[in-house]
């Protein structure tokens, strides 16, 4: 099931940093299929599965963070 779920609007995501970040937590995905994060800012996921969500989002962070290793 964890690869075949693709999320959308209302699922929560429970977002972990390997590194302890200050931005773990749960967030939400709003009507419009986005994911408002820390750093970051809104990013369209919608129909993504949790693998690719969890690869975007470390390549998002990857940017920003000098340990972007996180788990969702």
């Amino acid at each position: 099931e964890y690869e075949s779920y693709l999320v959308g609007p209302g699922d929560i995501i429970q977002l972990s940093f390997a590194s302890g970040s200050q931005f773990n937590g749960k967030y939400r995905i709003l009507n419009d299929g986005t994911l408002t994060l820390p750093i970051i800012g809104r990013r369209y996921v919608q129909n993504l599965s949790l693998n690719q969500l969890e690869r975007f989002l470390y390549r998002e962070y990857s940017d920003k963070l000098l340990n972007a290793d996180l788990s969702i």
